[in-house]
């Protein structure tokens, strides 16, 4: 655990990974919103907290009808055409198909760029410390394939040695598949190793590939009885190994 790094009876983990969406960044408002206002441009009118909700819904039975965004018989921009146009209530048969298709495309690019997410504020100088600190650092995160750019487009890549996406690699967490294939990257034990995320998945997965496991409560939510090291933030977690 955590305390062993911490009281010196083991050396500063050599590799650390990352989950990326409620660890590294978040969606700038909410996805409501902007589902809105790239909807508005193409004149539609909704209400972000009505497409939050609908979103929310909507994800979770894609997601059982279509894991880890479709791999490996739907391709990921499909997967999410799917859930833009049940989120928005909206078909082809009310709509032309070239003004579906330019919304979609819209936001597909939408949420590739930066004005899209927000890195949470302890996060560029807490990466910069364990980098200095001789850290190799990774991300694993059950995401498509834009989230290498997202990451480089928030200025963050250059902190990571690889960034393992659920849907290029062909599993997702808790799968302690992309959790080996991490140490793999990095050549480096279990035992080495520390894995950072704000769900149950990231440190199941983690300890199932032998890794150590940290659960990031941002929200300070109730956990019950959880064998788990939790704090509130990355710079909890870097004052925590630090000392």
């Amino acid at each position: 655990m955590l305390k062993e790094w911490k009281n010196g009876m083991m050396g500063f983990p050599k590799l650390i990974t990352f989950d990326s969406t409620g660890t590294l960044i978040t969606v700038r408002g909410s996805v409501g919103a902007i589902y809105a206002e790239g909807a508005a441009e193409f004149g539609f009118d909704f209400v972000p907290d009505e497409l939050d909700e609908s979103f929310l819904r909507v994800f979770g039975r894609q997601s059982k009808r279509h894991p880890n965004f479709g791999f490996p018989n739907l391709p990921a921009r499909e997967w999410w055409r799917q859930v833009v146009f049940e989120t928005l209530g909206l078909g082809e048969s009310e709509h032309p198909v070239d003004v579906l298709e330019g919304l979609f495309e819209h936001l597909w690019v939408t949420f590739t760029e930066a004005r899209a997410w927000v890195v949470y504020p302890e996060v560029n100088e807490t990466l910069t410390a364990l980098k200095q600190q001789g850290a190799r650092m990774g991300v694993i995160s059950n995401f498509d394939e834009r989230l290498p750019t997202i990451l480089k487009n928030k200025g963050l890549a250059g902190y990571f040695d690889f960034i393992l996406c659920s849907r290029v690699f062909g599993a997702e967490k808790p799968d302690a598949a992309i959790f080996e294939e991490a140490l793999k990257s990095a050549k480096c034990r279990p035992e080495e190793a520390l894995h950072i995320g704000d769900s149950k998945k990231d440190y199941l997965g983690a300890r199932a590939a032998g890794m150590r496991g940290l659960l990031l409560n941002r929200k300070g939510e109730s956990l019950g009885k959880l064998d788990v090291e939790v704090v509130s933030d990355l710079a909890g977690f870097r004052a925590f190994i630090e000392r």
